[in-house]
């Protein structure tokens, strides 16, 4: 405001509206400011600073004197900010992933200039007595003050995610993607993001400068056992990245081979991890799009021997018997791919090729989006027309007589197939062999055969962020379920988790009880789908139930509803072969 007006930045130029005083959600009251010469054009920011009127066009900074508009400073880089400060204006700049802060004095100088290694994209700029404060996009809230530089972040991803995601039992890993909706990427810096502990790491350019080049990461696996991430970049080649925080980028001179048409681009859009250690790669657009990367350092490629459009490949799984399915997006449909004995050699391979259609693989929609392993070994496969389950495991190559089959459903009385007519982007499998399910209408629970719809969420019913979901990835170990959506990450506490073979002791969580505690109580480590009573010292019965894959969840009230009172209980646990013991403890606390 000033002199009676409020100025506003519009797309249309600079526009002023009496204030107070005027209706100003009335367009006529705002009149174009005509100031000697009339900005037109976008103008991005206003500002008035010491009594004056500053206005940013694009890169260069307008100051009016006297009704006359002349230029008072010409940025180097895209402004990201404008602000007023007690010791001039503040001008926040962003160039090749490099920001810094310029104040300006009354005539235009550069009395303070702000660029720390860890300003990147600078977005707001204030001055307190503890020092500069900067609000970066990338880097979080930084304190720049005499003693040197302070970082504030959010225990949080950076951003939002589309890419592929990775669960074990320490540790959630997942790849940005892209700004776009899938095989229509653009710039993205934002890297990978990694769950452990209960905190967020963000790895990208401005933390990790060897991953300058290495943008729209989109696929990620991790070596068994061992301390290395491997992520595909739609671009940018294969990233090794190690505990240690060592980065390797394999591009050219590799195994890999840039697009056709497009020499400078190394296209990695899925991987998986053999139990050896070999890892596979789907390399997009490449005339060989399938390359081995050996673990003793080796590098093999392989031509899908079918004419498929842009030579589109994405997600890699492999089944219990070794064979790698690959996803091939653009309407291709799916491959299954035994590379024999020998993966270095061809010599020994067999291809099979799924379309829709009876006799062609049945696929519910050549527009193949996910796959998933289940427990029993079968594949799921989700579409863009629903989904489809590959159970003739041991006849896939057998004269093309394996197809998928396709659940039939009954929906409010109609019989239908499943997820007919949706398009599902995601699928995950938890410890009781439970469907999770991502579609463009929420995300969905379904039983372990899918003939069954246990749970719905959308963002009308539940904290779900988004009813567009990306990706679902479940942790084995806690059963917690991760849902990378179109407005962020977000995760339910599921109920199942993997059954423990190490024969380790059984967790409680929380175990106190604590008073005025209404949540759920899990009993992980169990014997797979075991029988669970809840007892009283005297072997009084309070509660029963089974565990989904090894974990049990208790809301610690009886059959009848009443909670139950302070003392310990019993957790009793009974195996396939019918032997029941006590596995633990439970103290409740009221």
């Amino acid at each position: 405001a000033k002199d009676g007006y409020l100025y506003a930045a519009c797309s249309e130029g600079l526009r002023r509206g009496r204030y107070p005083g005027a209706n100003l959600a009335d367009p006529a009251a705002w009149e174009a400011v005509a100031g000697g010469a009339l900005i037109s054009g976008a103008v991005d920011r206003v500002l008035v600073h010491n009594g004056e009127l500053y206005a940013l066009k694009h890169d260069s900074l307008l100051r009016n004197t006297s009704g006359v508009w002349t230029l008072f400073h010409q940025a180097t880089g895209k402004v990201t900010g404008l602000d007023d400060t007690p010791r001039g204006i503040a001008v926040e700049t962003t160039s090749g992933g490099k920001g810094m802060v310029e104040v300006l004095d009354d005539l235009g100088a550069i009395s303070v200039m702000l660029n720390t290694p860890s300003i990147s994209e600078p977005m707001q700029t204030a001055l307190s007595d503890e020092g500069w404060w900067v609000a970066d996009k990338n880097n979080g809230l930084l304190l720049i003050a005499q003693d040197g530089e302070h970082r504030t972040f959010p225990n949080s991803p950076i951003s939002t995610a589309d890419g592929a995601m990775y669960a074990d039992s320490k540790e959630l890993v997942v790849a940005a993607g892209s700004v776009n909706d899938s095989w229509n990427y653009q710039y993205d810096p934002n890297g990978f993001y990694r769950f452990d502990g209960g905190y967020w790491t963000n790895v990208n350019l401005y933390v990790e400068p060897a991953l300058d080049t290495v943008l729209d990461l989109i696929a990620v696996a991790r070596d068994n056992g061992g301390q290395r991430l491997f992520l595909g970049s739609y671009g940018g080649g294969l990233l090794e990245y190690g505990d240690d925080g060592h980065a390797t980028i394999y591009k050219q001179g590799t195994g890999l081979q840039p697009a056709v048409g497009d020499p400078g681009s190394y296209r990695v859009s899925g991987l998986a991890m053999e139990d050896d250690g070999d890892l596979w790669i789907a390399n997009y657009a490449a005339p060989a799009e399938l390359v081995l990367k050996r673990k003793d350092g080796g590098w093999a490629s392989f031509p899908i021997p079918f004419d498929i459009r842009e030579n589109a490949v994405s997600q890699l799984l492999f089944d219990d018997a070794g064979h790698l399915w690959i996803v091939s997006p653009k309407g291709n449909g799916l491959f299954c791919y035994d590379p024999g004995a020998d993966h270095a050699s061809p010599s020994d391979d067999r291809w099979r090729y799924f379309r829709q259609g009876v006799g062609q693989g049945n696929l519910p929609s050549n527009d193949v989006n996910c796959v998933a392993r289940d427990r029993d070994g079968f594949i799921w496969v989700g579409t863009t027309g629903g989904i489809g389950i590959v159970t003739c495991l041991d006849g896939v190559f057998d004269n093309n007589t394996c197809e998928l089959y396709r659940p039939v459903v009954v929906q409010d009385g109609v019989p239908g197939y499943l997820f007919q007519g949706e398009e599902v982007r995601a699928i995950a499998v938890d410890g009781a062999n439970r469907k999770w399910v991502g579609t463009r209408k929420g995300a969905w629970l379904i039983s372990p055969d899918g003939e069954k719809t246990i749970e719905h969420f959308t963002e009308a019913n539940s904290p779900l962020l988004s009813n567009d979901v990306n990706q679902i990835a479940v942790d084995p170990a806690t059963g917690e379920v991760f849902f990378s959506t179109y407005n962020g990450l977000c995760s339910f506490r599921g109920g199942a988790t993997v059954a423990d073979s190490s024969k380790g002791g059984v967790l409680v969580f929380p175990n106190p009880v604590p008073p005025g505690f209404g949540g759920s109580i899990a009993i992980r480590g169990l014997p797979e789908n075991a029988w669970v009573r809840i007892t009283e010292l005297d072997g009084r019965l309070v509660y029963q139930t089974r565990a989904l894959g090894g974990q049990a969840v208790w809301n610690g009230r009886k059959y009848r509803g009443e909670r139950v009172s302070s003392s310990a209980y019993l957790v009793l646990a009974s195996s396939s072969d019918n032997q029941e013991k006590v596995v633990a403890k439970i103290f409740f606390v009221r």
